[in-house]
C-alpha cells in the first residue's frame, strides 16, 4: 500500500512496485483521483483519511505500508489537507494498518536536527514518530528527509547510477541522520531496496 501517490517520490515508488516480481498488486490511498497513473495491477483508493474504518478491509489485503504523507512530500492546496497530513492522516493510516495486522510500515519523516526544533509542525511530526513506534509494527523503518528534489538522472544503467550515488553522497545533500535534499527517484530507490530486505515478514497468501 502506497499512502502519498501525488508526490513526486509516491509516482516513481509505484512504477518501479508494479515491474518487480516481488509484487502482485500495488494499492494505493488517496484524497483524488490521479488519472494519469493506469495499469492492471494498480488498485486506486479514494479514501477520507479522517473515517478509515469502513476501508479496513483493503488494509487486510495488503502486506506493508508506505506511508509518504507529509507537508513536503505530496502536493495539497487547501490549507487543512495541509495541516492534517502533518499528524492526523499518517497516525490514522498507521493505527488501522497495524488493527489490520500489517507487520511492515513505512515512514518519511524529517531528520533529527529538524525534530528538535522548537516549531510547532515538527512537534508534531515527533509525536506522530514516537506514536507510530509504540504501536509495535515488527518492522518499522524510518527513512528521514528534509527537502525531495524532482526525478534527476545523472547516469544509467541503473548499476552504474547506484555505485555513483555513492560518491556523490555531498551532492545528495545526505547528513548522518537522513537526506537534507534528495531527488524522488533516488529516494524511491532507497525504499523499494528497504521493502526487498526481509521477505520473511511478508504475509503468504
Amino acid at each position: 500500500m502506497v499512502v502519498g501517490m501525488s508526490g513526486h517520490t509516491g509516482k516513481k515508488l509505484i512504477e518501479k512496485l508494479l515491474v518487480s516480481r516481488s509484487y502482485r498488486r500495488v494499492v494505493t490511498l488517496s484524497r483524488r483521483d490521479d488519472r494519469k497513473q493506469k495499469n492492471i495491477h494498480l488498485i486506486k483508493h479514494i479514501v477520507d483519511f479522517t473515517n478509515l474504518e469502513p476501508h479496513k478491509a483493503i488494509f487486510e489485503s495488503c502486506d506493508e505500508v508506505f506511508c509518504l504523507l507529509g507537508k513536503d512530500y505530496v502536493n495539497a492546496k487547501v490549507q487543512t489537507e495541509i495541516d492534517n497530513l502533518v499528524y492526523l492522516y499518517p497516525i490514522s493510516v498507521a493505527k488501522m494498518a497495524k488493527e489490520a495486522g500489517i507487520k511492515r510500515f513505512l515512514l518519511l519523516n524529517p531528520t533529527i536536527e529538524k525534530l528538535e526544533s522548537n516549531d510547532s509542525e515538527m512537534r508534531q511530526r515527533k509525536q506522530l514518530e514516537q506514536e507510530i513506534s509504540a504501536l509495535g509494527f515488527e518492522d518499522f523503518h524510518i527513512i528521514r528527509v528534509g527537502k525531495i528534489n524532482k526525478p534527476k538522472h545523472w547516469i544509467t544503467p541503473r548499476r552504474k547510477l547506484l555505485s555513483f550515488v555513492k560518491t556523490i553522497r555531498g551532492v545528495l545533500g545526505k547528513s548522518t541522520d537522513g537526506y537534507n535534499s534528495i531527488p524522488a527517484n533516488i529516494l524511491a530507490d532507497e525504499i523499494f531496496n528497504w521493502a526487498n530486505s526481509q521477505p520473511e515478514l511478508l504475509k503468504v497468501r
